[in-house]
């Protein structure tokens, strides 16, 4: 899956771009089993204008479900990482009810 990475109130430089694309390859390797499902997401980095934090959302879309994450954080990377890993957590979440789903309609199919 594709993310388009969008920064407010800040410049995104290459090599923040490069500590982004790490900081989601745990995200990326979980919706590897979706590859056939392609729909680009979307990163949004914003700076808060009074604070000095930043805020991370995360958003994209998974059969029958739509996965949006936010969190804050003391830094770009922080926030990302943070809400790249409860999006992990709800993209396991929902591999895990398709595979119950698939499991029942499986073992009901057999029953005689």
């Amino acid at each position: 899956m594709k993310f388009e990475v969008t920064a407010k109130n800040f410049e995104l430089s290459e090599g923040l771009l490069q500590k982004f694309d790490k900081t989601l390859n745990k995200l990326k390797h979980s919706l590897r089993s979706f590859a056939h499902f392609e729909r680009q997401g979307s990163i949004i980095v914003e700076k808060s204008p009074r604070k000095e934090e930043f805020i991370a959302r995360i958003n994209f879309y998974l059969p029958k479900h739509h996965v949006a994450t936010h969190d804050v954080g003391t830094s770009p990377e922080q926030a990302l990482h943070n809400a790249a890993e409860d999006a992990r957590d709800k993209v396991l979440k929902v591999k895990g009810l398709l595979k119950d789903i698939h499991e029942v309609r499986r073992k009901s199919r057999t029953k005689f």
